[in-house]
C-alpha cells in the first residue's frame, strides 16, 4: 500500500489478491485533509502527515520544522500512513 503526493491530488494504491489488479484512487488535498483529520488521532502524526502529503515537504524539511530527526519524521509518516490505510478499505 502506497500513498503518493502529486501536484493536484493524492493517489492511494494497493495491490489486491493475485487474481485482482492494482487499484488507484485519487484524493484531492482537501479530501486527504479530511481523511487525516478523521482517522489519525495523534495531533503530531496529523501535522507531520499533512506536512508530507499535502505540503510536499521532504523528511529533512519536516525534521527541521518539527525539531525531530529525519528518521523520526520518516517513521511517523510510515506509521500514520499505515494507520490511515486501515480505514481506506483496501
Amino acid at each position: 500500500m502506497v500513498i503518493l503526493g502529486t501536484e493536484n491530488a493524492i493517489c492511494a494504491t494497493a495491490q489486491g489478491a493475485s487474481n485482482q489488479k492494482n487499484r488507484m484512487i485519487e484524493y484531492t488535498n482537501s479530501q486527504m485533509c479530511e481523511l487525516i483529520d478523521e482517522h489519525i488521532h495523534s495531533a503530531k502524526y496529523r501535522d507531520i502527515l499533512k506536512d508530507r502529503f499535502i505540503d510536499g515537504l521532504t523528511f529533512e524539511q519536516i525534521a527541521e520544522l518539527r525539531d525531530i530527526s529525519p528518521r523520526q519524521a520518516q517513521n511517523i509518516v510510515y506509521r500514520a500512513q499505515d494507520e490511515l490505510m486501515r480505514f481506506l478499505s483496501f
